[in-house]
C-alpha cells in the first residue's frame, strides 16, 4: 500500500523522497505531506503518452536537484505499471538506449517483475523513439476510416463472433459500433467510418451474444504522433488481449489494419 512506501520513504529517505502513484485508486495527498505525485493507470491497460512523458521529466529534474533525493514508484504489485514507468526514465536518462534493455533490468532488479502487454512494450518503443529523435510527441490529429479483422474471433458458442467495439480518445469516448449480424469466416470483416482521432487512442472490441453476453475481445492502444503509415496493421502479438490466445479464439494469423489519413 502506498502508506508502507511512505513509512520506507521516512525510515530511509525522509525529507528527500518522492512517491509517484501510478494505480488509478487516488489518495490524499495531505496525508503524506503532498509527497504523493499521481499518474493513474488502468490495471489492464496504459497510461497517457504524457503522463510518462511527464513522470521522466519530473524524475530526472527531482533526482539531479540532490544527490540523496529517490522517487518511489507505486502501484499495486509494483511489478507491472511500476515497471512501465521505471522502464520509461531509464530509457529517458539514457541508462537503457532501448526498451528492450529498459525491460530486462528492471526485470533483474525487480523480483516477478514482468512487461508483457502489447500496449506498455509499445509506449515504450515510442519513449525511445522520442529520446532519439530528441522531440516530445505532439497530438498530431488524423483521419480514421476504416478498421478491418483479417478474420472472425471464435467467442460465441458456435465459434462466431458479433462485434461491438468503442473507441477512446484520451480516455474520453468518441464512438461506438455495434453490428447487427454475427460473423465466421476466415475472410476480412471492415468496418468503416470517418472519424477524427489525435493523441491516445484505445479500440476496445467486445463480442455480444444472448447466450453469453458481452465478452471482452481484445483491445488496441496506440498515439497519433507515431502513425506514419495510412495502412496500420496490428498482428496478434500486438494486440492486448488477442496475444495471449489463452482460450485459442484467435488463429495465428489474425491481425487487425486501421486505415488513417
Amino acid at each position: 500500500a502506498v502508506v508502507s512506501t511512505q513509512s520506507t520513504g521516512d525510515d530511509k529517505h525522509k525529507g528527500h523522497y518522492k512517491i509517484v502513484n501510478v494505480c488509478e485508486k487516488h489518495y490524499d495527498t495531505a496525508m503524506f505531506s503532498e509527497n504523493v505525485i499521481a499518474y493513474p493507470t488502468p490495471h489492464n491497460g496504459i497510461c497517457k503518452l504524457s503522463d510518462l512523458w511527464s513522470f521522466c521529466e519530473f524524475t530526472d529534474k527531482w533526482l539531479k536537484e540532490e544527490e540523496t533525493n529517490v522517487v518511489l514508484v507505486h502501484c499495486q504489485t509494483g511489478t507491472v505499471r511500476s515497471g512501465l514507468f521505471v522502464s520509461s526514465y531509464l530509457i529517458h536518462s539514457r541508462v537503457c538506449w532501448t526498451s528492450e534493455q529498459a525491460i530486462k533490468l528492471f526485470k533483474t532488479k525487480r523480483e516477478n517483475g514482468t512487461i508483457s502487454a502489447p500496449c506498455h512494450k509499445r509506449y515504450l518503443k515510442y519513449i525511445e523513439s522520442s529520446v532519439i529523435a530528441g522531440e516530445q510527441p505532439e497530438d498530431i490529429t488524423l483521419l480514421f476510416s476504416s478498421i478491418t479483422l483479417s478474420n472472425s474471433p471464435a467467442f460465441n458458442e458456435d465459434g462466431s463472433c458479433k462485434p461491438y467495439f468503442v473507441i477512446f480518445q484520451n480516455g474520453e469516448e468518441i464512438y461506438e459500433f455495434e453490428s447487427t449480424e454475427s460473423y465466421k469466416t476466415e475472410d476480412p470483416i471492415s468496418f468503416p467510418m470517418s472519424l477524427q482521432i489525435s493523441g491516445d487512442i484505445k479500440i476496445q472490441f467486445y463480442s455480444v451474444s444472448d447466450i453469453l453476453g458481452t465478452q471482452d475481445m481484445f483491445t488496441i492502444h496506440f498515439h497519433t504522433f507515431y502513425i506514419n503509415s495510412s495502412n496500420v496493421r496490428f498482428s496478434r502479438d500486438m494486440i492486448d488481449g488477442a496475444h495471449l490466445n489463452t482460450f485459442k479464439q484467435f488463429t495465428e494469423s489474425f491481425s487487425v489494419s486501421l486505415e488513417v489519413k
